[in-house]
């Protein structure tokens, strides 16, 4: 017989010895609805990230547009220079502290879903555990 035509469900003649199906699908439909729930986490996440990266862009256009206008309004170069530095610095700070809001929304999404997942494998396992336990008995 070639492996193409391999028929698996005559190894077990329709039947699983020791095998509660009901059991297997509810803890199946529990692993599932975990899932969905960590895709709803994942998905909340990115679009608090894009909506906040949006919010971002917008004050950085609008500050940006303001610091040139601010800097073209002075006409001696030496405080010209110093305002650009000044900016400059104001700039890399806001930049930094942005970054670190952005990749906390990130983590706290990431966390949130590792909790989810982590409290299902433990609860699957438990699960395994009881069912392996009741059928050796």
């Amino acid at each position: 017989m070639s492996q193409n035509n391999f028929d698996f469900g005559k190894l077990f003649n329709g039947q699983v010895p020791n095998l509660d199906v009901k059991a297997l699908i509810d803890a199946q439909n529990r692993n599932f609805e975990a899932m969905v729930k960590v895709g709803r986490i994942f998905a909340d996440t990115a679009q608090t990230l894009i909506k906040r990266q949006v919010e971002i862009a917008e004050a950085n256009l609008k500050d940006s547009a303001e610091s040139a206008k601010a800097v073209l309004a002075v006409k001696d170069l030496p405080a010209t220079l110093n305002m650009q530095a000044e900016l400059a610095k104001t700039t890399a700070d806001k930049v930094s502290a942005q970054v670190r809001e952005l990749s906390e929304i990130a983590a706290k999404g990431g966390r949130e879903a590792y909790s989810v997942i982590s409290s299902r494998t433990q609860e699957s396992v438990a699960e395994l555990k009881a069912l392996t336990v009741s059928k050796a008995a």
